[in-house]
Order: structure tokens, then C-alpha cells, then sequence
């Protein structure tokens, strides 16, 4: 278990928000096993409009990269 840094955990939170949602999923989807998992995770690190976002070919894409985990 890795030991918390208020500091360091702040600042991954800020650089992932500020990282593009498209391209974060993208990132995380292969350590997730469901569409709903992928946007927990989004929404942890405060993404918005998630669904706006993933729609279309991008969610199917994505749901390539969760079967494939």
C-alpha cells in the first residue's frame, strides 16, 4: 500500500483533470472491466461530461480496450 501525499495526490489529481477526458480514458480503460468502472474513475479525478465525451465510435473503442484487459 503506498503511503498518502496530500501534496503529490493533489497535484496527480489536478494534472489528470486537466489531461484531456477522451485521452485519459483511453489511458485507463485497459485497468477497467466496464464502460461504468472507466467513468467512476473519470469522475474521481474530475472529469466532466464524461458521456458527452465517450459516445459513438470512442465508446466502442474503448469497450475494445475493457475486453481486452
Amino acid at each position: 500500500m503506498s503511503a498518502f501525499h496530500p501534496i503529490a495526490d493533489i497535484a496527480t489529481a489536478r494534472d489528470n483533470a486537466a489531461m484531456g477526458t477522451v485521452e485519459r480514458a483511453f489511458q485507463l480503460a485497459p485497468g477497467c472491466r466496464t464502460i461504468d468502472e472507466l467513468r467512476a474513475k473519470l469522475v474521481r479525478e474530475g472529469h466532466t461530461n464524461i458521456d458527452a465525451h465517450l459516445q459513438g465510435s470512442l465508446r466502442r473503442d474503448l469497450k475494445k480496450l475493457l475486453a481486452n484487459s
